[in-house]
């Protein structure tokens, strides 16, 4: 029989006897509940450095850097545009790669073809981008 010092919810500490087997479940355990309360304690530190307290308590302003409903519609009809010039290939390539934001591999793999050819097709992209809009 081995010993463990518990402590009960009432705050009372004791000496309790237990197995070797309880004793090392004990420990296991004790430690996690230890790493929790470090990472609780950790997230706790991180809100409280957040930027919606220093909002809510010294009442600054920050600029949101989300696009405003215009700048989306101006997008959007500038991707609508710019698809326009590219063939079939071209533009599923372009909505995985750049709109949907996948890798060059995962797009090669969902449209089964080479990664080779999805490069080849970027490469298109980008010179009908700078031909078209940038000259």
């Amino acid at each position: 029989m081995e010993k463990i010092t518990y402590t009960f919810a009432d705050g009372k500490t004791a000496e309790i006897e237990v197995t070797e087997a309880f004793k090392e479940e004990y420990r296991k355990l004790d430690e996690d509940f230890k790493k929790n309360e470090a990472k609780f304690r950790w997230r706790q530190r991180k809100k409280d450095a957040s930027l919606e307290k220093l909002q809510a308590e010294k009442g600054l302003d920050f600029q949101d850097g989300a696009a405003s409903v215009e700048e989306q519609v101006l997008d959007t009809e500038f991707v609508a545009k710019f698809m326009e010039l590219l063939t079939e290939q071209q533009a599923i390539v372009f909505q995985k790669v750049y709109i949907e934001d996948k890798t060059m591999r995962s797009a090669a793999e969902e449209m089964k073809i080479s990664l080779m050819a999805v490069q080849k097709h970027i490469s298109w992209i980008q010179k009908k981008y700078l031909k078209n809009f940038l000259e």
